[in-house]
Formats: structure tokens, C-alpha cells, sequence
């Protein structure tokens, strides 16, 4: 392959242009982080799991969109105060203009975990169907708390079972709860 003089030539003054501005920002990486930290924040707040000992709730609900958002209505209904948690924006704004108790943050982030303050949960319920998650929730909270009302959600009778025997105490398969809501339906008309 033949590079032509004027392509070497730009190449080289790039890759140096590089090597000068990376050595600029290692050597001031500190100075330039304080500059842009109040619009990290963001991100700050996700990784640390945003919980502070003033967020007062009893409910944990992992998931808005689908069955979330029936759920979340009718733990208000209860009189529970709950944290709904996804991963998802939109969801997190979505509730913020609901104003529900909300966090953008991956449930299963162990940070997050860690921070729950799980001796004062009365609810946990995962709508997601994600095996990890659901054992990681599952054994943070049994640790601590064992009359806690734990429902999670998946998609094979198999990890149910598995779920039943590590102590959830309710757990959604939907095409399951599908099936039999048509039946009772058909059965009623």
C-alpha cells in the first residue's frame, strides 16, 4: 500500500496532536474533573444508588413500564410508600411528574443493594424477569428480613420453583396468569 506524502503528513501531526492533548488531560485530570462534576451528577447519583437516610419508603417496586404501573397504583392504594426503580429515563421521569418516589438505577447494581434498608421493607416486587436480579433482591432482603412480602416475576415455571424454594413469596409467570385469565374470561360469558 502506498500513502501518499500529504496523508503521512496529517497522520503524523494528528497522532502527535493526540499524544499532546491525552498528556494534558492525564496530568490535569483533576482540575478538569472539578470543572464538569455538577454535570456528572447524574451518574453519581445512579452508581451510588441515590438513597439517603431522608428517603423514607416501605415498598420496593423494580420495574414501571408493563405491570409496574398497576402495581405501583395499588401499593399507594394499600397506604404503602414505595421506591419504583428502572433502569429506563423515561419511566423515572415519568414518575417524577406522578410524583412517586422514583430512582433511575440497575437493580441489581450492588451498590444499590447494599443501600436498601431492607429491615423496614414490607414489599419487594420485581416486574423484571432477569434470573440474577431476581436471586440478587431475593437474598439481599431474606438476609434481613424474613416477613418481608417478596414477588418477582419469570418467564419459566422451572426458575419459579427455584425462586418458591430460596423463599419469594409469589411469583408471576405472565403467559401462566395469561392462560388463566383467559379461561376464567371464557368460563364467565
Amino acid at each position: 500500500v502506498v500513502i501518499n506524502k500529504d496523508v503521512a503528513s496529517a497522520s503524523t501531526v494528528g497522532v502527535l496532536g493526540l499524544m499532546i492533548i491525552s498528556s494534558y488531560l492525564i496530568t490535569h485530570s483533576g482540575r478538569l474533573y472539578s470543572l464538569v462534576e455538577k454535570y456528572l451528577n447524574v451518574f453519581d447519583h445512579a452508581k451510588s444508588g441515590g438513597l439517603n437516610g431522608k428517603t423514607s419508603f416501605d415498598a420496593l417496586l423494580v420495574g414501571y413500564r408493563r405491570s409496574g404501573y398497576s402495581i405501583a397504583k395499588s401499593l399507594l392504594k394499600i397506604n404503602a410508600k414505595p421506591l419504583v426503580v428502572d433502569i429506563n429515563p423515561d419511566s423515572v421521569r415519568q414518575l417524577a411528574k406522578e410524583k412517586m418516589l422514583s430512582l433511575q438505577v440497575d437493580a441489581e447494581d450492588s451498590e444499590f443493594l447494599e443501600s436498601l434498608p431492607v429491615k423496614k421493607l414490607e414489599y419487594v416486587i420485581s416486574t423484571v424477569s432477569n434470573p440474577s436480579l431476581n436471586n440478587a433482591l431475593l437474598n439481599r432482603v431474606r438476609k434481613e428480613n424474613s416477613v418481608c412480602i417478596v414477588i418477582l416475576t419469570t418467564e419459566s415455571v422451572e426458575e419459579a420453583v427455584y425462586l418458591y424454594s430460596l423463599g419469594a413469596d409469589y411469583v408471576i409467570v405472565p403467559r401462566l396468569i395469561g392462560g388463566s385469565y383467559v379461561s376464567r374470561e371464557l368460563l364467565l360469558n
